[in-house]
Formats: C-alpha cells, structure tokens, sequence
C-alpha cells in the first residue's frame, strides 16, 4: 500500500507540473502503477495461500495486473 501511494503521488505531481504531458506518457504511468500493483497482489497470494481461502483471486489479479502494466509500457515503447 505504501508503495502504491508513493507512486499515485509521483504521478500526481509530475502531472500536475508537467500539464503538457500527453495521454501516451499518461498510459505509462497507469502501466507501471498496474504492474507494481499486480506485483503487490502476486506476492500476497504466493506469501499468504495457507491462511487465506481466496489467495487464488489475489493471484489471478497479480497475474492481470502484470500482464496489463506490459500491455500500457509496451503500448509506450512502441
């Protein structure tokens, strides 16, 4: 959670001092936060998965969240 804080507020300042940023760099920073997100969920699933009934969703959603963040940096790469 700390992580993804920290990030949300990155992005809001360098969107907010940079307002001529196009949607492209927008996507890559929405990309970054799904991948560090999608990371946070892998790894409280694999971490968790004897204590918790649903840590296969939190792996599912790790597994998204990563392949998303790929999909909106590839998106910026290209």
């Amino acid at each position: 959670i700390v992580i993804s804080g920290i990030l949300l507020i990155a992005i809001g300042l360098l969107i907010l001092f940079n307002y001529s940023s196009s949607l492209v760099f927008i996507l890559f920073l929405v990309g970054i936060f799904s991948f560090v997100h999608g990371a946070e969920h892998l790894f409280m699933g694999i971490q968790f998965r004897h204590f918790m009934n649903a840590s296969q969703h939190y792996l599912l959603r790790g597994v998204f969240g990563i392949i998303l963040g790929f999909y909106f940096c590839d998106l910026f790469l290209f």
